[in-house]
């Protein structure tokens, strides 16, 4: 009976991972603003930003390997990495994890619904790698690795691997021509915010969550 709540409870896991990329692809992606939205100084800014990275950098050796890297940003990556987590029993690091990025998904939803900017690819002639649709501003990307970095970060030889790469992801956005970088450095600084404060409070959490999954019946969350 135990192996069966077991098993149930991973598939309901990876259900319910599932479950908000979905809406989130859906929902989102059909949104598609036109507005700058910041003002004359700060948008002036940006822009300059922008065109130093989306072309002042550009190149054929790394167009390739960022296009590659900036998919590690997605939803979906980490849902499925916590599945991953989840399965080899890290329950505790797998519930935390997911957590942070559906948390943080939750709080950008209303964002990019009432804030709705353009992308650059809409407003200026940028060099595009990649297209996406809905709003621009938070970057999700920037937000759900870097939130990642915070939450597995627990060691010195981990934060040396997931920080460098949160940041060569978050830069990815910006040089693939999907994201203006204060985009980029609102969705950093908050999943970064939001993976720390579920480092900081790991075990309150997971007891929260536990409680959670005892009282509907699902095995265990340890660690």
């Amino acid at each position: 009976m135990d192996r069966i709540k077991a098993l149930a409870s991973s598939l309901l896991f990876i259900a319910l991972c599932l479950g908000v990329e979905f809406i989130d692809e859906i929902y989102l992606k059909r949104l598609d603003p036109t507005n700058q939205l910041l003002p004359p100084p700060i948008s002036e800014w940006d822009l300059k930003a922008f065109m130093f990275l989306n072309q002042g950098l550009a190149s054929n050796w790394l167009d390739g390997p960022l296009w590659v890297l900036t998919h590690l940003g997605s939803t979906l990556f980490w849902l499925l990495l916590s599945a991953l987590l989840w399965l080899s029993g890290r329950r505790g690091d797998a519930a935390l994890l997911a957590s942070a990025v559906v948390v943080g998904g939750l709080l950008f939803l209303p964002l990019k619904v009432f804030l709705p900017r353009a992308r650059p690819f809409h407003m200026v002639p940028a060099r595009v790698l990649e297209v996406e649709g809905g709003p621009s501003f938070p970057s999700g990307h920037a937000k759900n690795v870097f939130s990642a970095a915070a939450v597995l970060g627990a060691t010195r030889r981990r934060r040396l691997i997931l920080y460098p790469l949160a940041f060569t992801v978050s830069l990815s956005r910006i040089y693939l021509g999907v994201h203006w970088p204060l985009d980029v450095v609102a969705g950093g600084l908050t999943g970064w915010v939001i993976g720390m404060v579920a480092a900081k409070y790991r075990m309150e959490i997971l007891g929260i969550l536990r409680g959670l999954a005892e009282r509907i019946g699902w095995a265990g969350l340890r660690g």
